[in-house]
């Protein structure tokens, strides 16, 4: 994919994985799926990641998000990164919330999103 991009276009994809959908105005959820292109991607099965890949030298990124200590009680453990991170065998995994930062500490050129509408809804 390298050779393909000029210079200038060798920066960053950033995907976003699924999120769990609510039942309607109850505390039911939907049956989770993961969006396709992004399991392909990570093989990321859990909900509210999201992923980047940098062109230039192929470094993973994930970006899990930051749960509550209280959704232990009624998921389970909360694993942390470190966990993520050898579970899918990315470079670095970091929360949400600091994805701008990283992508901002990467000085990629550009970054490439997916646009438009999921027609899959």
């Amino acid at each position: 994919m390298r050779a393909a991009l000029p210079a200038e276009k060798q920066g960053i994809i950033l995907l976003k994985g699924g999120d769990v959908e609510s039942v309607y105005s109850t505390d039911g959820e939907q049956l989770f799926r993961q969006e396709a292109y992004f399991h392909y991607m990570f093989g990321v099965n859990e909900d509210g990641f999201w992923g980047a890949l940098d062109v230039r030298n192929g470094r993973g990124y994930l970006f899990m998000p930051r749960l509550p200590e209280s959704y232990g009680v009624w998921m389970g453990v909360i694993q942390g990164p470190q966990y993520y991170k050898a579970k899918y065998a990315v470079d670095q995994v970091c929360y949400v919330d600091d994805l701008a930062s990283v992508l901002s500490a990467a000085a990629a050129p550009c970054i490439h999103v997916l646009a438009g509408k999921n027609t899959d809804r």
